[in-house]
């Protein structure tokens, strides 16, 4: 694969992403109704969490940056679960305008820094 079709596959994940996202209400994006207790919320601030670490590692070709890395998955979410799980209030994330909160990467924008 290209790396205009990566992008472009990309994007396409990412804006059913935040479509998804656009359709939970404000208000009940903290209620713990996913799989070990995890909020909307909390799984937002676990992509975002692993969007970030990417860039770092997608550059270096290495698991590099977060010393979360050196963790076993199961308790790298954990902590990265630990460390969001009072981020501010929903209602304070950025907004876009066409999906509602996001809290994420630009995808279009970080990929020419890539």
């Amino acid at each position: 694969m290209n790396r205009a079709d990566f992008l472009d596959k990309v994007g396409t994940a990412r804006r059913a992403w935040e479509g998804t996202i656009a359709r939970v209400p404000a208000n009940r994006l903290t209620e713990p109704v996913l799989a070990g207790g995890w909020s909307v919320k909390d799984a937002i601030a676990h992509v975002a969490w692993s969007e970030r670490e990417m860039i770092g590692v997608i550059r270096e070709r290495a698991l590099v940056g977060s010393p979360l890395w050196a963790l076993r998955p199961d308790e790298r979410n954990a902590a990265v679960f630990a460390e969001n799980r009072d981020p501010p209030s929903p209602r304070s994330w950025p907004r876009n305008e066409r999906s509602g909160p996001h809290c994420c990467l630009d995808w279009n924008r970080s990929a020419t820094t890539i």
